[in-house]
């Protein structure tokens, strides 16, 4: 489905999902870049390793798009309605 704004939340995952980022950057961006994604909110997860994980998404993939991080449910809403 065509898609301009993502809320992606992931407060309840636990531990590192770096594994995940290339998977991400080589096939799950190309696919959502085609299907119109500009503005990615991604509601991190509490513990630290998840929050590593996002870090490292936001870098290897965040110049395609614009991306931020937030711990606040609304605060992503918000954003993306800004837009």
């Amino acid at each position: 489905n065509r898609c301009a704004h993502m809320l992606n939340d992931n407060r309840e995952v636990i531990g590192s999902w770096s594994s995940a980022n290339d998977w991400i950057a080589e096939n799950w961006m190309p696919q959502v870049m085609v299907l119109g994604l500009k503005r990615f909110a991604h509601i991190v997860s509490p513990g630290i390793f998840g929050q590593a994980s996002a870090a490292e998404m936001v870098t290897r993939v965040g110049h395609q798009f614009e991306i931020r991080l937030f711990q606040d449910v609304e605060l992503a809403k918000a954003w993306l309605h800004s837009a």
